[in-house]
């Protein structure tokens, strides 16, 4: 494990790598910021660059794209209720209230910490429990997997408690939208109409702009609104403002319960960073003593989504076979 971590760091910080991967964050929420460019799309983009690298640079250089990314999309979240990300939608629910009240440098900075802690604790948790968790995540069957697509759907039962009706009505319409498209397993068309258009099925991305951004644009034609900026003087632009030590310490038990809850279900197969991001919002509204805060435009509300689905990143590379990633860490001979 030692050796692992000493070849690890000496490539990230060889100064060539170092400058690559400081692109690499770059681009990462750069393509996380822009509604309807997903993680996956982002690291797909970014594979050019791996053309000419050995298999340990581009490892690192692709990762540092697809955790960037997962940062980036909250940013859009909080400043124009669009995520950048789906793991980034639970995000507009306090981000946006807050970006509206003024406060949207505090809520960036939240996010930006947050997104930092919950991938450091994640990316610890892979270099010790890596072997054990591989194993325990490959031991997954059918049945698990059914278990763990039930639990994402029972998430639906606490995001809108005022009204379950509603919200159990977008829950079928959403799993309506997912059969569109060929069936996995028969190869039948389901719901296409005759037309080849919809053989590939309907992706989660434009569906999620469609709910978010053409909503809010129709909002914001029909009633102007304008952030203000963080600070007093009208001339200051709008800036990442960094959470104070007391609002740090206010979310503390948030941000350790979120890295732990959001690496579990990272680790998890078939679940992810969007799973993640709505388990954590969900579980600290139940568990908060003011539960409703959440909606509002609560730093709560930001730091656990935010922190769940940047740990989701670290545990879905345990999945990774340790062994297989120690024969890429060999210095080649």
């Amino acid at each position: 494990m030692i050796d692992l971590l000493t070849s690890g760091l000496a490539v990230v910080f060889a100064p060539k790598m170092f400058i690559l991967i400081i692109f690499a964050v770059f681009l990462g929420t750069l393509f996380g910021a822009l509604p309807g460019v997903s993680a996956t799309m982002a690291v797909t983009l970014g594979i050019p660059f791996t053309y000419k690298m050995d298999a340990v640079n581009a490892i690192a250089f692709l990762v540092a794209i697809y955790c960037a990314s997962i940062t980036g999309g909250g940013m859009t979240a909080i400043l124009f209720k669009i995520p950048g990300v789906p793991s980034s939608a639970p995000t507009t629910y306090d981000g946006y209230p807050m970006a509206q009240r003024g406060e949207a440098g505090k809520a960036l900075g939240m996010q930006l910490l947050c997104s930092a802690i919950g991938g450091i604790f994640a990316a610890i948790c892979m270099l010790l429990l890596s072997p054990q968790l591989t194993q325990a995540a490959l031991s997954f069957g059918p049945s698990e997997l059914f278990a763990i697509s039930f639990m994402g759907l029972s998430i639906l039962t606490s995001l809108e408690t005022d009204n379950i009706c509603r919200t159990l009505i977008s829950g079928l319409i959403g799993l309506m939208l997912a059969c569109v498209g060929l069936d996995p397993l028969l190869g039948v068309p389901r719901l296409t109409f005759g037309t080849r258009l919809l053989t590939s099925g309907i992706e989660m991305i434009p569906v999620m702009i469609g709910f978010f951004a053409v909503t809010e644009v129709l909002k914001q034609t029909n009633k102007p609104s304008k952030l203000q900026a963080v600070g007093d003087s009208k001339n200051e632009q709008m800036t990442a403002k960094m959470p104070t030590l007391k609002e740090v310490l206010s979310v503390k038990w948030i941000i350790a319960r979120c890295s732990v809850l959001g690496t579990v279900i990272g680790i998890l197969p078939g679940a992810g960073a969007t799973i993640a991001s709505f388990l954590c919002y969900s579980t600290e509204q139940k568990l908060s003593k003011t539960p409703e805060k959440f909606g509002t435009g609560c730093l709560e509300g930001i730091a656990a989504p935010e922190t769940g689905n940047n740990a989701a990143t670290g545990g879905a590379w345990c999945r990774c076979s340790p062994w297989e990633f120690q024969e890429v860490m060999q210095p080649q001979s």
